[in-house]
């Protein structure tokens, strides 16, 4: 039975989600998933590589549609949106990819701030505002080095920097832990709480046990075979 309806957060109602394999064969990703993300809350995702953690936050993102069901968004279905709504939606959204694509001759603050820009009043702020979020992240030494010179630890962190500044509603990580030493870890994770304390809706795709364990999110879901089920 699909969940009841919420006006706030986002909530997965019987999405599916199907890739073709070749001409004539097709492979499911996600089967009937239901579930919701509440404001102020921190949801983390596991299960084993491949299962789909990834697909299902690009589509929570709006970056992708799902085959059927339907994804809401403070009780609005963001799924069925067309390309300029979605456009809207996907400003209030912060993502952190696995594979984070940067401008790498441009510097790491250039980077951070870019998603902004379309809303930003004043260049000064805005830069002062990304440079705050890199000193939280420890990477304010870098804010003037080219992207492509950061390694992958560095990287990733940019990538989270770009996800959480802005102060936006709904925030999906993808393994932001990976390349990171214990104090990136931490950092990350102070950065997350901050998101919740301020209300975003907050959902994180991870197989990192410690960080679980660390991260103590408000609810713990298992993705496996395309199922979503809540881990007691």
């Amino acid at each position: 039975m699909a969940p009841q309806m919420s006006e706030s957060g986002i909530q997965c109602i019987q999405v599916v989600l199907k890739k073709k394999v070749d001409a004539t064969a097709e492979k499911t990703i996600l089967s009937e998933v239901n579930c919701r993300f509440d404001p102020g809350t921190v949801s983390a995702i596991t299960g084993p590589v491949g299962t789909g953690k990834t697909s299902l936050l690009h589509i929570l993102a709006g970056l992708d549609r799902p085959t059927s069901g339907v994804v809401m968004a403070d009780g609005v279905p963001i799924s069925r949106y067309t390309a300029p709504h979605r456009d809207r939606y996907r400003s209030q959204v912060g993502v952190a990819f696995q594979k984070a694509y940067f401008f790498e001759d441009e510097t790491v603050l250039d980077n951070v701030i870019l998603p902004l820009l379309p809303y930003a009043k004043h260049m000064r702020a805005l830069k002062d505002l990304g440079c705050t979020a890199l000193e939280q992240m420890g990477l304010i030494h870098l804010k003037d080095r080219a992207a492509v010179s950061l390694s992958g630890g560095e990287r990733r962190r940019m990538g989270i920097v770009r996800a959480l500044i802005g102060n936006r509603r709904f925030l999906f990580l993808d393994e932001p832990t990976s390349f990171q030493d214990p104090e990136g870890c931490e950092r990350v994770v102070a950065g997350i709480e901050q998101a919740k304390v301020r209300g975003a809706v907050i959902a994180v795709a991870t197989h990192d046990l410690a960080f679980i364990k660390r991260l103590q999110p408000d609810v713990t879901w298992t993705l496996l075979n395309g199922i979503m089920e809540p881990r007691p």
